[in-house]
Formats: C-alpha cells, sequence, structure tokens
C-alpha cells in the first residue's frame, strides 16, 4: 500500500504485531507488522480520522464528522459507533474499561465495551471548547481548551 493508492496516512500505531494506520480518505488498516501484508481495512465513511488507540482486543478511531468507531483489532468488525460533535482529528482515550473523547463542546465519557455514555463535562466558561485529545493518569482526566485552561477531570 503507497501513499498514492490510498491517501495521505494521517495516524500510526503498532500493537501486538499489528500495524494500525488511517488516511485522508477515512481509511483505517491493519498491516502485519513482520511482512507489510494486509490484515483487513475498515471504512469509516468519512474523509479524517484520528490517530487509533488500541486496548483489549479492539481498535478505537474518531472520523471528523464525530463517530467514534469500536473496530475488533482482529477482523475489523464494527463493534459499536458513538456519535458525538465534530471534533475533526482529536482522538480518544483508553483507561479502566472507559472511552475519554473530546467532542469539542465536552469531554465524554464511553463505556468501552457498548460505547454508553458514563458521563460528560462541558467546560464552565463560554466559549471554552476542548480543543485537544485527552490523555488519562492518577485518576484523572486531562485535556486542554480553548479558554487556555488544562482542566483535570476525575477519570
Amino acid at each position: 500500500m503507497s501513499s498514492s493508492e490510498s491517501g495521505f496516512f494521517t495516524g500510526i500505531v503498532i500493537s501486538d504485531g499489528a500495524i494500525y494506520i488511517t488516511d485522508d480518505n477515512g481509511m483505517l488498516y491493519s498491516l502485519n507488522a513482520a511482512n507489510g501484508h494486509s490484515n483487513w481495512s475498515y471504512p469509516a465513511g468519512s474523509t479524517q480520522l484520528s490517530t487509533p488507540v488500541i486496548a483489549d482486543g479492539m481498535v478505537y478511531v474518531t472520523d471528523d464528522s464525530g463517530t467514534l468507531h469500536a473496530i475488533t483489532a482482529a477482523g475489523g468488525t464494527r463493534v459499536w459507533t458513538h456519535q458525538a460533535v465534530s471534533s475533526g482529528e482529536i482522538g480518544p482515550a483508553v483507561n479502566g474499561g472507559k472511552l475519554y473523547v473530546s467532542t469539542g463542546l465536552a469531554l465524554q465519557a464511553l463505556d468501552a465495551k457498548t460505547g454508553d455514555a458514563v458521563w460528560s463535562y462541558r467546560p464552565p466558561y463560554d466559549p471554552g471548547a476542548f480543543v485537544s485529545t485527552p490523555a488519562v493518569a492518577n485518576g484523572l482526566v486531562f485535556v486542554g481548551s480553548t479558554d487556555d485552561k488544562l482542566y483535570a477531570i476525575r477519570a
């Protein structure tokens, strides 16, 4: 696979012998890390995808229409999707069975197995909007905002 076949590559992650890569045509690919052969491809149906996040046999990626996709790492099969406000190429973070995704207007926690919403947090200042991929550490979710603040929210 070359960039001329699939568009420009936008994110890459290596996990458990596979390379997961997205392109600007809305495709997610899984390649065998040993030989480069294709394991599978998944069409997200949008143009831009975030860098993939891999956890517990799942691949998570957000498209530029705001849809979070949960795909099996083994076969590239969609398990669930969750629609949110468009956040561009801002990707999710995963920790402790939860996915954390910045939707621009809010930070959402989702159950990683089902995609069901667990909680949502909106910045208290207007026009605050979350503009970074969340990071999780020490029981807190960190996310940057357009109100020039870094938020730390209990996971």
